[in-house]
């Protein structure tokens, strides 16, 4: 509502001295508010005009709402999750009977659907009424059905019976316990292994096996099933309110019968998809669509990419298109959350991106949360995540039966008339006709933002279509209300309530984000292999001070299109951290899609052993080198070493390697000699060619010198020759390994 330069929302709190109130709807001139920081429900009706006027003359404060607090499911305990999850279902339970009317709720009339809410889920009035007030006081956000904090973990461990004494006598005494509960979940089994087994039976077989006794008779036999006293074994009513909580009645019709048979027994034979339908954004129906068009890229306009998957949204009361997406994702958690983006987008700010003006923002409704969506069974909508982004929305899924499309059948019709608005156009053009001499591939000539301008105009205009088709009832027959979507939306919205609004875009944003598992240490946050951090995070910064180089596990979400940030909630509060440009290949991957980075990271790998394979070749050769040098240089060396002068001759040996590498000799162009070696330089040898002599020590004594020089004069001239011999083999085997070994190194050097 606005009224010069006040605007009103849904949401906002307007303040009159001590006293606040919520507004939840407004409708034409009429805002319908609730009091806050009460614990008792009160909703009235306030004319707009005069808030806008208080509002203008400072007699009323407005406070817009902008909270961001989120909810991750993920990090609630059993508990917290059980009650949050049973409070989100009595709320919608509510708001399909009241919303946006929540001033029904007031009063002391009959209000049958709150009687069944408290059965079904046993719970006390003042705990429903409880719910529905944080829930409307809070501005419709489902962070305020989160339960507050147990004080005290568990169940009190009671020793008796709890509750008032039997009015007909004596009772059972027995206490609930685990091993009772055993014995429930035993006998619930059994009552759903049959058709033909009643809850009644399956209570006299638990007692008949679990408290039951024998006694002999006066004949000398036994007596067996004598039943123990009521007072040692549960009753009835404990074994009946177990089963209540732990079966549902659609689970007892499909048990009792089939789950075919019960669906086909619950539904309405007369009906169409609108049946049971009872306002705007109440059902969408949603699938995805390869079109029959082949597209040419953006960067090479002669280079084919074949064909865009369409998502679509399309609203079942009013038959509107409400969100669509385009790209080459197919049956992809990326496409689904794209549409489920572009109905939160600004329409006007989204058809600008291509060039397209939309006068007013009515002829494409957006913006809100559907109460239920109705799609297939592909991979996409029936995946984890897709459940998950629906439970944190509230949204209901509806999975139809595989291979029957005419339950989802406005939406077919959908794709339907676009391929009949486009096909006339595209011949020859890249349509695919699935014929054998079909050259779509080389006669495409859109690319992807053509085809998605394209696109956006049939919305547009299929928004604003007369539907001879669309069955309008007497009331809007009375109301001459045109069967076109958009006037529909208007008069559903006006008599039977809007849909609920995105009225915190964080937490809706934050839901669509795919959901991982982070590590926490010293080095920042890991995820998919690169390092985030977030230098304003306090909280952060001591969990990594702590830890150190241990990893501890982080629940985080992200967004598979960017893999610059990833978020994460910390006291309801979504939180930041962005990559590490710092660390080095860390800040390559800013910008890029997570699957981008996952290709990098493979091609890594497979460098790395590529690599590998090239190491263990240089590593082989190396040891062969080396293992030669010293092999040939034991052979060559036959007595110890003299130890004497070892100072010395370091010294000596140190100032001419000094010369050799002196400054001057480089600037001059002089060569500097070297000191020769006591012997020639070994040359490289093959390890397995090379067989190393034991060496020889000193000898003790000298023998005679008859003796001796007999003994060298018989042995010097074919012990020389032998040596000969051996380093004339050596020499020609060592300059072939030589040979190859460089040929090794000179490959390796090649590749870079």
């Amino acid at each position: 509502m606005k009224n010069k330069d006040v605007t009103l929302h849904i949401g906002d709190v307007i303040t009159e001295g001590d006293i606040q109130y919520r507004i939840l709807y407004i409708r034409v001139d009429t805002a319908f508010v609730c009091i806050m920081n009460i614990t008792k429900l009160d909703i009235r009706a306030l004319v707009t005009t005069d808030i806008t006027d208080g509002i203008m003359s400072h007699e009323f404060g407005q406070i817009v709402d902008s909270s961001s607090r989120i909810v991750d499911i993920d990090s609630l305990s059993d508990y917290e999750a059980e009650i949050y999850n049973r409070n989100k279902e009595i709320i919608e339970i509510v708001n399909n009977e009241y919303h946006p009317d929540y001033i029904r709720l007031m009063g002391k009339g009959s209000k049958p659907i709150l009687t069944e809410i408290q059965h079904k889920y046993g719970i006390t009035p003042a705990t429903l009424w409880a719910i529905i007030r944080k829930y409307l006081q809070s501005g419709l956000k489902y962070n305020s059905l989160v339960p507050a904090k147990r004080t005290r973990s568990g169940k009190p461990a009671y020793t008796t019976k709890t509750g008032s004494p039997g009015k007909y006598g004596v009772t059972t005494r027995i206490v609930v316990d685990d091993v009772i509960l055993g014995y429930f979940e035993e006998a619930l089994e059994y009552y759903k292994s049959g058709r033909v087994k009643s809850l009644k039976s399956a209570y006299d077989k638990m007692n008949n096996l679990h408290f039951s006794t024998s006694r002999m008779l006066p004949d000398g036999s036994y007596q067996t099933g004598i039943l123990l006293p009521i007072t040692e074994r549960p009753s009835e009513r404990q074994f009946y309110y177990y089963c209540s909580q732990h079966i549902t009645p659609e689970e007892k019709d499909r048990i009792k019968t089939s789950a075919m048979e019960a669906r086909n027994n619950k539904r309405l034979l007369l009906g169409s998809s609108r049946t049971g339908v009872t306002h705007p954004g109440d059902y969408l129906e949603g699938d995805a669509l390869e079109v029959d068009l082949s597209l040419i890229s953006l960067e090479e306009a002669d280079q084919t990419v074949s064909r865009p998957i369409v998502y679509a949204l399309r609203d079942v009361y009013t038959m509107a298109i409400v969100a669509i997406s385009v790209g080459y994702d197919n049956n992809s958690v990326i496409g689904l959350s794209n549409v489920m983006l572009n109905l939160c987008d600004d329409k006007i700010e989204y058809c600008a991106r291509y060039g397209i003006e939309l006068p007013d923002a009515r002829l494409w409704p957006s913006n809100f949360i559907p109460s239920h969506i109705r799609v297939d069974r592909g991979s996409d909508f029936k995946s984890k995540e897709f459940e998950r982004m629906c439970n944190d929305l509230n949204i209901t899924r509806e999975l139809v039966s595989g291979g029957t499309g005419s339950l989802k059948g406005t939406i077919e019709q959908f794709f339907h008339q676009i391929h009949s608005k486009i096909n006339p156009h595209t011949e020859d053009n890249g349509l695919i006709e699935k014929r054998f001499d079909s050259n779509h591939h080389k006669e495409a000539v859109l690319n992807i933002t053509e085809f998605t301008r394209m696109l956006i105009q049939c919305v547009i205009q299929y928004n604003q279509r007369h539907m001879d088709s669309y069955t309008l009832t007497k009331d809007m027959i009375d109301k001459n209300i045109d069967a076109t979507p958009i006037t529909l939306w208007e008069y559903g919205c006006q008599y039977f309530g809007s849909p609920v609004p995105i009225t915190d875009r964080n937490q809706y944003l934050y839901s669509l984000m795919c959901s991982g598992n982070a590590k926490v240490s010293r080095q920042g946050i890991y995820f998919k292999g690169l390092y985030y951090f977030n230098e304003e995070d306090e909280s952060l910064l001591d969990t990594m001070r702590r830890v150190q180089n241990k990893r501890v596990a982080m629940s985080i979400r992200y967004d598979p299109r960017d893999a610059t940030y990833i978020y994460y909630q910390d006291q309801g509060i979504m939180k930041r951290a962005s990559l590490m440009e710092g660390r080095p290949g860390n800040a390559d991957y800013k910008g890029m899609t997570f699957k981008e980075v996952d290709d990098y990271q493979h091609k890594k790998k497979l460098m790395d052993h590529e690599a590998k394979q090239r190491n263990d070749q240089i590593d082989a050769d190396t040891f062969a080198v080396i293992d030669t040098e010293v092999k040939t240089a034991a052979r060559r060396h036959e007595h110890f070493n003299n130890t004497s002068n070892i100072r010395e001759t370091r010294e000596s040996e140190k100032q001419a390697i000094s010369h050799a590498n002196s400054i001057t000799a480089r600037l001059e162009k002089t060569e500097v000699d070297a000191p020769e070696p006591a012997d020639e330089q070994p040359k490289i040898a093959n390890s397995d060619d090379v067989k190393s002599p034991a060496r020889k020590r000193p000898k003790k004594a000298a023998k005679p010198a008859d003796s001796q020089n007999n003994a060298s004069g018989a042995s010097e001239e074919p012990t020389s020759g032998t040596a000969a011999d051996n380093n004339s083999e050596s020499a020609s085997k060592t300059t072939v390994t030589q040979d190859e070994y460089f040929k090794h190194l000179s490959e390796f050097a090649d590749m870079f």
